[in-house]
């Protein structure tokens, strides 16, 4: 349903894809790491479109990602990416041309990133062996906006924005451990509806469970 013609970086190929998203159509969002890329591809179709970064251009600019793992989206349509060698989550609208920053901190190897049930980026921080979130916050707003098509996840106010100082909810940094309050090398984590956070534990070999 995509890829699946060798590695490469044309239409209808992925290099070393990493995280997914499948929309209301069955349509699937690819993180192309490899070729440092979102594709989107829609149901029943041979070959995708890039709708976010620069194909086989790597980099630290607005328009480029550098090896992304990890993608989701909010209820106004906008795309949110673990940017992973660049230790930002980038902020697009599929097919524009550039991303904005929306998060951005010290981490080490974080592979895994969704928003809570609270708006909240939370992000698995792999290799200092946590669980990190930004914490979402609404400014009032001085502008009239429209927002473009939604879809039905977590809502968000229209002037979201996140607190650049992060928070450790899960594990501690650099504190690798098998204890119920350690993580080892957590990969990726999500939630319930009631809050609940579950996380992968990649090093223990097993998922914990962290009530509200």
């Amino acid at each position: 349903v995509g890829g699946g013609n060798g590695a490469g970086n044309t239409p209808e190929k992925v290099n070393s894809p990493w995280g997914i998203y499948v929309d209301n159509n069955s349509g699937l969002y690819i993180v192309d790491r490899g070729n440092h890329r979102v594709q989107y591809w829609p149901f029943g179709a041979s070959f995708g479109s890039t709708v976010a970064g620069s194909t086989s251009d790597a980099g630290p600019w607005s328009y480029q990602f550098n090896s992304p793992t990890s993608i989701t989206f909010d209820s106004n349509g906008y795309l949110y990416v673990m940017d992973f060698n660049n230790e930002r989550i980038q902020k697009w609208f599929p097919g524009a041309n550039f991303g904005v920053t929306v998060a951005a901190a010290n981490m080490y190897n974080p592979y895994g990133m969704t928003i809570n049930p609270f708006g909240n980026i939370v992000v698995a921080d792999t290799s200092y062996h946590r669980v990190i979130s930004f914490g979402l916050m609404c400014p009032a707003s001085t502008t009239t906006t429209h927002a473009p098509p939604t879809q039905p996840l977590v809502p968000l106010c229209a002037t979201a924005i996140w607190n650049q100082t992060s928070s450790t909810i899960a594990g501690s940094i650099s504190a690798a451990g098998s204890t119920a309050t350690l993580l080892s090398s957590p990969y990726d984590m999500d939630f319930d509806e009631y809050g609940n956070m579950y996380v992968v534990d990649f090093g223990n070999h097993r998922i914990q469970k962290y009530p509200l």
